[in-house]
């Protein structure tokens, strides 16, 4: 009796690492394309929590204004109810960080992808916001409480 060992031929081989090399190819370009999104989305949720935090001081400064003033689209003055000035406007002339300064402080917030706009009308500043931010309101509108009570800006 004859034994016969059986392996594999060298074809059978080439087949067998094409298709491996098939499997890894497409493996990596989604795990490429996987580690992509993820970074984008860290890096949305982030630009996303500083324009809520830009927002929230802008709003509570708005609201307490007694006067409004837009100095150019990207500047504004506002005259808060305790005599205090605070001003808003970029730090840079890329545009890439905000700046809220009174009297004795300064808060910037940085990396800003976008250029918001300011339009004053009575007690309202219009925010106008560019067309390719991933915000779906484009125009927010923030009023203050004071100059809408004393019927005028002071």
């Amino acid at each position: 009796m004859i034994s016969r060992r059986r392996g594999f031929s060298l074809i059978e081989m080439a087949f067998a690492i094409t298709l491996f090399s098939i499997f890894c190819l497409l493996f990596s370009q989604l795990f490429v394309a996987n580690v992509r999104v993820t970074s984008g989305t860290h890096k949305n949720q982030a630009a996303l929590a500083r324009w809520e935090h830009v927002l929230h001081q802008l709003r509570r400064d708005v609201w307490n204004a007694r006067s409004i003033m837009a100095t150019g689209p990207y500047h504004l003055t506002l005259g808060l109810a305790d005599g205090k000035e605070v001003v808003w406007s970029w730090a840079d002339e890329q545009r890439t960080q905000w700046v809220r300064a009174e009297v004795g402080e300064e808060k910037r917030w940085p990396d800003f992808v976008f250029q918001p706009e300011f339009e004053v009308n009575g007690a309202t500043v219009l925010i106008r916001l560019p067309n390719d931010t991933p915000y779906a309101d484009r125009e927010l509108r923030l009023v203050s409480q004071l100059i809408l009570n004393d019927g005028s800006q002071r």
